[in-house]
């Protein structure tokens, strides 16, 4: 019996010290990540985003993006509503953990082992952020441990306001949309602060799997898991029984992405608004389409009108002459508009365009001197 005591110490005292070993080891590689992640510094938050253009007078005149449809709103400018069924059902502890929810890991972890199967996510907010920002959707070990420090970089160096905002800019909802100013756009046609709870809390639940929830894809399996986001909103104090209620009766009036026949003001003006900011800020011209950048010109809608339907008069499609023709303030020498014919107009080329009369030096010359820009903001 003795023996047994002794043994039985014996075993325990090396467990005990193991698991002190392993504790400490645990610290040191926790420490050693944080102080790695600290010397990395911030991440970039930076995405492609539509760039847009405008006019003398503050109107848009044209839009510039990839394959996807991207805008960046501030979390100001985001109803409550869509913040709140965001949190409720991706995340509802966000504010409290540090890009890590270790409860509901651990409730993820009892789901999976209950099932035998891999059911039940636990990314947060941060984590989910982190993989759009910087990842592919490869589920292997070395994309998750790249996934954690990002996590954990995001959340050392950005405000927790920082990245729910950032989060909800870049999030798919499905159909070419990343980011709920897009999404709102595509499904309802109106700005994400014009949402009522009704459509938010649709489009929140659509993020999980676009392909499964979108409703344009099968609107029941979308009506489901609205009321899913609507009841995680009450369990969550973001609501009452009376509003969600509400919400899951609401008629919701779809629209969808609208073909149109919108023709380019001033496609050549614009071409060589590309050209010239490109250089200024010496990027290339897609990474300046795709930049999200606002590009305050000086064109005159006006006289770009007028300009137009006098070079029409004269020339069509069918010419084989190259002509362009310019407008400029007389004061200010600033380009107000911009038009090219014939040839000119079926490969909106303007680099070259001459104009009758000119010494035949390069537009693009003249444009430096004389920028179509008055400011560009990212």
């Amino acid at each position: 019996m003795i023996l047994f005591i002794r043994f039985t110490f014996r075993w325990a005292k090396r467990g005990l010290k193991l698991a002190v070993l392993a504790a400490v080891l645990g610290a040191i590689a926790a420490a050693g990540l944080l102080g790695y992640a600290i010397a990395l510094g911030p991440p970039s938050l930076m995405t492609e985003q539509n760039t847009l253009y405008y006019s003398k007078d503050g109107s848009v005149i044209g839009e510039d993006h990839g394959a996807e449809e991207r805008y960046w709103i501030k979390k100001e400018d985001m109803p409550e509503s869509i913040i709140d069924a965001t949190l409720a059902i991706e995340d509802h502890r966000f504010y409290d953990h540090f890009g890590f929810d270790v409860r509901r890991m651990a409730s993820a972890a009892l789901t999976d082992l209950k099932t035998l199967s891999m059911v039940e996510g636990a990314s947060t907010i941060t984590q989910q952020y982190a993989k759009n920002l910087y990842l592919s959707q490869d589920k292997t070990l070395s994309r998750k441990l790249t996934e954690a420090l990002y996590a954990v970089r995001l959340e050392l160096f950005y405000k927790k306001d920082e990245i729910l905002e950032g989060y909800l800019n870049t999030i798919y909802y499905g159909h070419g949309a990343y980011g709920i100013e897009a999404a709102s756009r595509y499904y309802f046609d109106k700005h994400a602060q014009d949402l009522n709870l009704a459509e938010a809390s649709m489009l929140a639940g659509i993020p999980k799997g676009p392909s499964y929830y979108s409703p344009f894809a099968n609107e029941q399996n979308a009506e489901e898991r609205q009321e899913k986001v609507l009841s995680e909103m009450k369990e969550n104090g973001y609501i009452n029984t009376s509003e969600e209620a509400d919400a899951a009766v609401a008629s919701l009036n779809y629209t969808g992405k609208k073909e149109t026949n919108h023709k380019d003001i001033a496609p050549y003006f614009q071409d060589q608004v590309v050209k010239e900011a490109a250089g200024l800020l010496n990027i290339s011209k897609e990474e300046l389409r795709t930049g999200g950048y606002h590009i305050y010109t000086t064109l005159v809608q006006d006289h770009q009108k007028d300009l137009d339907k006098a070079m029409s008069k004269e020339i069509t499609d069918q010419t084989k002459v190259q002509t362009a023709a310019v407008v400029m303030d007389s004061h200010t020498g600033a380009v107000t508009a911009l038009a090219g014919a014939g040839i000119m107009r079926r490969v909106r080329t303007t680099g070259q365009l001459k104009q009758s009369g000119w010494s035949g030096q390069p537009l693009s010359h003249f444009f430096i001197m004389r920028p179509l820009i008055k400011d560009f903001l990212p």
